[in-house]
């Protein structure tokens, strides 16, 4: 099938890198806005980081949002956003959420709006390898690592495809190609970064769609058998990081819409999130929980990580580190 470009505009500066916020500066930042939990009273419920933004930043700074809604009237939010001085970038139907561009100083009007649930900004999405992409060598899209032999199961993915949600997937790679036909398993592909480009130089996306469906014929030259988890399987390149592994909440959630959008068409039964975002919300808040709360109500299977925080640099536990969406009952 031929590969398609699609895009999602970008706009705005990188957010935030995981900063924590005291647990008392949330809370007064709380009380002055708006709850940072579920909406009370018609009151859509404000992130906490959204809070501290809005009290500490520049009224005229514009900011994008992630909103998530509740039965709303669409043309009457857009009307409200463009005389509150910004504009509704993107509606996703399938995830109940929109973009939103809007000045600092217009997110507490916003929250007042009707139909609208709870507001956080679009936080920045990396992917989950950490120190890992070079000691596996997964920034150069090398070998893949799996530990389970479909011939064991007698089950390959045959038939089946998996999503995955990454920084690319390099197509012509040969545990992603068919070894007789040399088509490629990659079906469909999308770039919601912005950038123009569906490869992938930072090698985590190729490296993760190893793990699931490489073919292990690369390693068998060297007399290793890599076979990924279901070699059998097709997979849809969904760009959602780019070139360093880095993305933003909004592009994961209009991936994730898109998924569910074609899930038919395509047999989409896994889409795969090997990567995180600052757990600042509860999952029943949080964007990317509600997005795949979505997908699994529709029969997906998601498969999220838990992120690369269990233990600090003394190599103590860290309790609270899983990461957005692995947060998700």
């Amino acid at each position: 099938m031929k590969r398609e470009t699609r895009s999602v505009p970008a706009s705005g500066k990188t957010l935030f890198r995981g900063a924590t916020l005291s647990l008392a500066a949330i809370f007064l930042m709380s009380l002055s806005l708006s709850p940072a939990g579920a909406a009370r009273g018609g009151k859509a419920g404000i992130a906490p980081d959204l809070a501290e933004l809005v009290q500490n930043g520049s009224p005229s700074s514009e900011i994008r949002l992630i909103v998530s809604l509740k039965g709303a009237d669409l043309a009457y939010v857009a009307k409200r956003v463009k005389e509150l001085g910004g504009e509704v970038a993107r509606h996703f139907r399938n995830v109940e959420q929109m973009v939103v561009n809007l000045p600092l100083e217009s997110v507490g009007a916003l929250a007042e709006v009707e139909g609208l649930d709870y507001i956080s900004p679009d936080r920045q999405v990396t992917g989950n390898a950490s120190h890992l992409e070079k000691t596996t060598g997964a920034d150069q899209a090398g070998v893949s690592y799996s530990w389970v032999d479909p011939a064991l199961t007698g089950l390959d993915g045959s038939g089946v495809t998996v999503v995955v949600l990454d920084s690319g997937i390099d197509a012509d790679h040969f545990d992603v190609r068919d070894d007789v036909t040399r088509k490629r398993r990659v079906v469909f592909s999308w770039d919601f970064t912005g950038r123009g480009s569906l490869d992938d130089p930072f090698g985590h996306g190729t490296h993760v769609a190893g793990i699931i469906g490489g073919d292990g014929s690369s390693a068998l030259t060297i007399g290793r058998d890599y076979t990924g988890m279901a070699p059998g399987a097709n997979l849809i390149n969904f760009k959602v990081l780019d070139e360093k592994g880095h993305g933003y909440v909004s592009y994961v959630v209009a991936a994730i819409d898109q998924a569910i959008s074609i899930r038919s068409y395509y047999n989409i039964r896994v889409i795969n999130l090997s990567l995180s975002a600052p757990p600042i919300d509860s999952y029943v808040n949080d964007p990317l929980c509600k997005a795949v709360a979505r997908a699994t109500k529709v029969g997906m299977v998601v498969v999220a990580a838990a992120g690369n925080f269990g233990q600090d640099p003394n190599g103590n536990k860290v309790y609270g580190g899983i990461a957005s969406p692995g947060i998700s009952p």
